[in-house]
């Protein structure tokens, strides 16, 4: 890369140079990130109890609606899942407005399910929405 670099490199770019400066082949790259993800899979196979998930699945059938939540890069986990709800016709909302998702929060009824995602699990906002549809009755599934 040149010394006067400009933000208009693209990230593809970027990849590029930094397979360039450390001698890696597209082969090699291909092979650490699947390594990575079966890594990450397994982990998660390790983490997972199949109660907790038979449970999720029970309270994702009995709602009435279902309220996903999340901010920056769990919004967009948030968002997927919303599609993937829709297509087996749940009803549900997701909003990239925080003020939206405190609304949503606090208009959650008892036979209503909050779905929150966060990457820690510290996120103020999304603990927040989760004590507020707890005090209403409603049911919390935190990812």
């Amino acid at each position: 890369m040149s010394e006067n670099r400009t933000t208009s490199v693209s990230t593809w770019q970027f990849v590029c140079e930094i397979m360039k400066c450390y001698g890696m082949k597209t082969e090699d790259v291909i092979r650490r990130v699947t390594l990575k993800n079966i890594d990450s899979l397994e982990m998660s196979m390790k983490l997972v109890r199949s109660e907790d998930v038979d449970k999720c699945i029970e309270l994702i059938d009995n709602a009435k609606n279902i309220n996903l939540f999340g901010v920056g890069s769990s919004l967009l986990v948030a968002r997927d899942f919303y599609l993937k709800l829709i297509r087996v016709g749940k009803l549900c909302n997701v909003n990239d407005d925080l003020h939206a998702q405190i609304l949503y929060a606090k208009t959650t009824t008892p036979d209503d399910l909050a779905i929150i995602i966060s990457y820690s699990g510290l996120t103020e906002e999304m603990i927040e929405c989760a004590k507020t549809v707890k005090q209403n009755g409603g049911k919390v599934i935190a990812i």
